[in-house]
């Protein structure tokens, strides 16, 4: 679907991110990391079209997956008038997966055995930083993933499995979702 838009600037990005999760009450840097990784701000590709990941069929900035139920929003489906709007309006994009990335939030933080374990695993790392790990394994795979960021995989068991997917045993998203978290990837590029 070719649409006449562009994408907003990073500092637009940014600013309206943080704005809003402090609206919500989730952490800025959260959210903003989550949304560097999953699109670099980005809402629409050199043609005009709503960036889409090429492996799945996820949108927009916040890569909102096409027809599926948001885990624990208050959202729950997407009609399809809002499915439109999702595709065109960056800040409803960021609206929806901030308000789905809350809800993970909030499911980690309640998840406190979950969280002691993944610091005991991580040596070092705060509580905040592991509540932030196990919220975007849930948001980037669903609530009952929210131990992803922490748990290894012992072997590859199909030959439909990925192995490309894995990093020292661990997922990539994770690894590379904690590369950005740690060292604020989005502020050294603010246009």
């Amino acid at each position: 679907m070719a649409i006449e838009s562009k994408n907003p600037t990073n500092k637009e990005c940014i600013k309206y991110i943080t704005d809003k999760s402090n609206q919500l009450g989730i952490p800025a840097r959260l959210s903003l990391a989550t949304a560097w990784i999953e699109s670099g701000f980005t809402q629409f590709d050199y043609l005009g079209n709503t960036l889409r990941n090429p492996t799945s069929n996820d949108f927009g900035i916040m890569q909102i997956t096409i027809g599926a139920k948001m885990c624990m929003s208050d959202w729950g489906y997407i009609s399809n008038k809002d499915w439109d709007r999702l595709l065109i309006d960056w800040k409803f994009n960021i609206d929806i997966g901030l308000s789905e990335l809350k809800s993970c939030y909030e499911l980690s933080c309640n998840s406190t055995e979950e969280i002691q374990i993944g610091c005991k695993h991580f040596n070092g790392i705060t509580t905040e930083d592991c509540i932030a790990r196990a919220t975007y394994s849930a948001y980037n795979a669903g609530p009952n993933n929210i131990s992803r960021y922490r748990t290894p995989f012992i072997v590859l068991t199909s030959k439909t499995e990925k192995p490309y997917i894995y990093e020292n045993r661990y997922d990539y998203r994770d690894i590379n979702f904690w590369t950005i978290y740690s060292c604020k990837s989005w502020e050294k590029i603010v246009i």
